[in-house]
């Protein structure tokens, strides 16, 4: 009896086996959703007050860029938008700047520049950048496709905003706020796909618009190159892994952004020679690049404190808790290689040379996301820690917006330059061509041609012109560079010429000219003197 009693247990067991396995087998298998479904949806008062701290911020800093006076690079963005809208095609050589600038960077910024001249005027420029940081802090919140707001993506928007980095990227008229946007769109867009497992269910639409959103990176900075060897290694991961629906898809994701890219890199082949130009250019001056690098270099300490101090301590506190968490559980997810990513990038960046910390702002919203995900995960459900994590957050970003200081301060043009640039376009006649170390700025404020000797995208070469000490030959090299004027400094001169300044020989053959008659003073300030040469009798 009792083997027979065993026998029947034995058989009931492996009944329950076969019917648990059959189960599975029916059972669909279980997805990680994409982000705004899966995560737990934003508390309402917490969503609410979340949008009016927006709303303050995004007016404050709307009325700081309003008031801008564009400065440096500003001027070359702004001015390349405003030739774009009135010729309606992209420039070849500008011979307006730099003795003949090769026109090489991607224009998105400069097309959506000059479509928003188109709709609102010139004079809204400065706020372009402002609806680039609206949309992005939407995106945080509502994710895409739009959907009510997660409390994740509601936490990584009051990241962004007790970030100092977004305040300074939306009032400065620089490719980086664009940029951070579309690179926050690629990220949404992949989390989506990668978390969809079951092929019939993939949103291969998702995946073209993921290859859209980094074929606009591309064409909006350099820079933005680095996401192709990224998209590459996340193929290769899940070609490794045997996920061949992830690694086709981030594969196709690639080919998309090439293909939109595809006609830049042919336009500047043909016109520069080098389609990813100046990073292969046959034209490099490698002593004047190396004077450059030597210059502008940021030592690795100072720009790492740099980097962290913009992107804030609660947004790096945020990728640390990422990580922390992933070797706790000892399980590495997409979120975990992305923020590992970004943190390389941090790593890695100071040893690029001529990087600068606002390169890395595009990460900083994607690093918010990415570490909110990891805070909502460590949460959970729990009510209470879920309230104090929302309070928190809420009160730090308050806080930031309250005491939001002017970031205008010290971008915009200084009055002593911009006095200069009025004498200049009184006392420089249409077609001369000014030599001054702030090319950009004179030439977009006085309408002069205006140059100075960079290492790469320039027609006409006088990098000699700072080295001579001969001022005979000194001014048959401002001649050969059909340079008639010359906005000169009176502070005290550097001794060897660094590629960002007027070296001591210089100025004493300026003097030298002067004192001879061969170059005559037009205007003078406290600060700078304008010169121009004496035609030959």
């Amino acid at each position: 009896m009792r083997t027979a009693h065993a026998a029947k247990d034995r058989a009931s067991r492996s009944a329950a086996r076969a019917s648990g396995r059959a189960e599975m087998r029916a059972r669909p298998r279980a997805e990680s959703p994409a982000p705004g479904v899966a995560e737990p949806p934003a508390g309402i008062v917490q969503g609410l007050l979340a949008l009016l701290l927006a709303a303050v911020f995004l007016v404050r800093i709307g009325s700081q860029a309003s008031r801008a006076m564009f400065y440096t690079d500003e001027c070359f963005h702004a001015h390349a938008a405003q030739w774009i809208a009135a010729h309606h095609r992209l420039p070849g050589v500008m011979p307006e700047l730099y003795s003949g600038f090769y026109y090489y960077y991607p224009p998105l910024l400069h097309i959506l520049g000059a479509m928003w001249i188109g709709l609102a005027g010139v004079d809204a420029l400065p706020l372009l950048n402002v609806g680039f940081t609206a949309l992005l802090l939407a995106l945080l919140a509502f994710g895409l496709p739009p959907r009510r707001p997660s409390r994740a993506g509601v936490w990584a928007a009051l990241l962004c905003l007790s970030s100092r980095a977004l305040g300074t990227h939306s009032v400065r008229f620089y490719v980086e706020a664009l940029l951070a946007l579309l690179t926050l769109c690629a990220t949404l867009l992949l989390l989506r796909f990668w978390r969809t497992e079951r092929v019939r269910d993939a949103t291969w639409m998702g995946v073209a618009w993921m290859g859209v959103a980094a074929g606009l990176a591309l064409l909006t900075k350099q820079t933005a190159l680095l996401m192709l060897p990224a998209l590459v290694v996340l193929a290769a991961l899940g070609a490794a892994r045997r996920e061949w629906r992830r690694a086709a898809g981030v594969a196709a994701a690639l080919g998309v952004a090439l293909l939109l890219a595809l006609p830049m890199f042919v336009r500047n082949w043909k016109l520069f020679g080098d389609p990813i130009y100046p990073l292969f250019a046959p034209d490099v001056d490698r002593a004047l690049y190396a004077i450059n690098v030597n210059h502008f270099a940021i030592p690795t300490a100072s720009f790492h404190r740099q980097s962290l101090a913009a992107a804030g301590p609660l947004v790096v506190a945020a990728g640390v808790l990422a990580l922390v968490l992933a070797a706790v559980r000892r399980r590495a997810t997409l979120e975990t290689v992305l923020v590992a990513g970004i943190a390389l990038a941090f790593a890695a960046a100071a040893r690029v040379p001529l990087a600068d910390p606002r390169h890395l702002f595009p990460l900083i919203p994607a690093l918010a996301l990415l570490g909110a995900l990891a805070l909502s995960s460590a949460v959970g459900s729990r009510p209470l820690a879920s309230r104090v994590a929302g309070i928190v957050l809420l009160a730090c970003a308050a806080l930031s917006v309250v005491r939001m200081p002017d970031y205008r301060a010290g971008l915009d043009v200084p009055p002593y330059l911009a006095e200069a640039y009025a004498a200049i376009r009184q006392d420089v006649p249409e077609g001369g061509t000014v030599l001054s170390l702030w090319t950009y700025d004179t030439f977009y404020y006085s309408r002069r041609s205006a140059t100075w000797p960079i290492p790469w995208g320039q027609r006409v070469r006088y990098t000699g012109l700072f080295h001579e000490k001969e001022p005979a030959r000194f001014l048959a090299a401002l001649d050969s560079a059909r340079i008639g004027y010359l906005l000169v400094p009176l502070w005290k001169p550097s001794e060897a010429f660094d590629g960002d300044n007027y070296p001591r020989s210089f100025i004493a053959c300026v003097d030298s000219l002067g004192q001879s008659g061969r170059l005559r003073k037009l205007w003078e300030s406290e600060w700078l003197m304008l010169v121009a040469r004496v035609p030959n009798s």
